[in-house]
């Protein structure tokens, strides 16, 4: 028995899947029973924060960044870019803050060009981005199963992305990531 924390309980099987609905922090406990009655149990915590919330923790690890004076107008930008991105999915406006974090790559890039250290939040952008794209598209494949022409096309646009991740093409990828969010989102519409 699967004992999510928010009122929802699996059982019957040991893949269970399941998304929370509100942000917070749960604890998920695993029940299970031998044959010979003999019962085990095992629990972790889940901490499920908002978009803005894991945005603006990058904009605090951001400010804490010393760069040279040369990347400063660069990384400021991005700072800039990141507030108004969690503003963006405070208003529930997810594909105007994807506009916003790539503009915030691309500034993070040209600050790493010159000279500043902005590599860990690059990568922690593109991972919250993955992250949140991998759960819409599951989202949607739960919703309308995998065949769906939306669901698709969400994941022929996020293994684009992750090929130019590869790559090192950052801006093209949150553009290839936003594309397939949107995607995902249609089968929603």
């Amino acid at each position: 028995e699967w004992d999510f924390g928010d009122d929802t309980i699996i059982t019957e099987t040991l893949e269970p899947t399941h998304a929370f609905t509100e942000p917070g922090e749960y604890t998920v406990t695993l029940t299970v029973t031998d044959n010979d009655g003999g019962v085990g149990t095992d629990s972790v915590v889940i901490i499920v924060d908002t978009p803005a919330e894991v945005t603006e923790d990058i904009v605090d690890d951001l400010e804490e960044l010393d760069p040279p004076a040369e990347a400063e107008d660069e990384v400021n930008n991005a700072i800039d870019n990141l507030n108004d991105a969690v503003e963006d999915f405070e208003n529930e406006e997810p594909e105007h803050a994807f506009d916003e974090i790539k503009k915030a790559v691309d500034n993070l890039d040209k600050a790493q060009d010159d000279g500043a250290d902005t590599q860990e939040t690059i990568e922690d952008i593109l991972d919250f981005l993955i992250d949140l794209v991998e759960l819409t598209i599951d989202d949607a494949i739960e919703y309308a199963g995998e065949d769906d022409h939306n669901v698709e096309k969400a994941q022929e646009y996020y293994d684009n992305a992750m090929v130019m991740i590869n790559e090192e093409n950052f801006e093209d990828a949150v553009a290839e990531l936003k594309k397939a969010y949107s995607e995902a989102m249609k089968v929603f519409k």
